[in-house]
């Protein structure tokens, strides 16, 4: 009996160091695959959706009048989808000093038009301004409508230069009364 495990314990040892050595590159190798053919940023991509709401959002927030109490939690969601829109890679990330300026998870985007990573500079900077205006105490109504203001440049700037594959929502304030 013990002859008959002698011959099958060594087959059995091979197959498990054979399988451990081959079944990781397999799996790295289809995850890889599956990275390069990662969907491309759409209109219908929930990054993009989630910042067009956000748009939405701080105009609903505009009307009948700025309110700054509304004001300042949908820009702090606006911020964040726009590093949403980022991380998707959607809109260009940040410069960074390891030389990539897109996470490694992101899909691979179509070349941005030349502007778009100053767009989403822009953008950003615009929906921290409009956070630190809405939080001012006590709020003032300059600082928001100067943010706001900065925030439909910084938009216009990103549909115009076409960094994203559907137009954003542009805010507007309401009429002075």
């Amino acid at each position: 009996m013990f002859r008959k495990w002698a011959f099958a314990l060594p087959l059995s040892a091979i197959t498990l160091v054979a399988a451990a050595v081959v079944l990781p590159s397999v799996v790295s190798s289809a995850a890889a695959a599956r990275a390069d053919t990662a969907p491309a940023c759409t209109s219908s991509t929930p990054s993009v959706s989630a910042l067009s709401t956000a748009l939405t959002n701080v105009q609903s927030a505009l009307t009948p009048t700025p309110d700054p109490a509304k004001l300042a939690p949908v820009a702090g969601d606006l911020f964040n989808a726009i590093i949403a829109a980022q991380k998707a890679g959607c809109l260009p990330a940040l410069p960074s000093s390891s030389g990539t300026s897109t996470p490694a998870s992101a899909p691979v985007a179509p070349p941005a038009a030349a502007n778009c990573q100053s767009d989403a500079v822009s953008l950003l900077s615009s929906a921290l301004n409009l956070v630190s205006a809405a939080l001012a105490s006590p709020p003032s109504p300059t600082g928001v409508t100067s943010a706001l203001s900065s925030l439909a440049t910084s938009v216009t700037g990103v549909n115009t230069d076409s960094c994203l594959p559907a137009a954003l929502p542009v805010p507007a304030l309401p009429p002075a009364p």
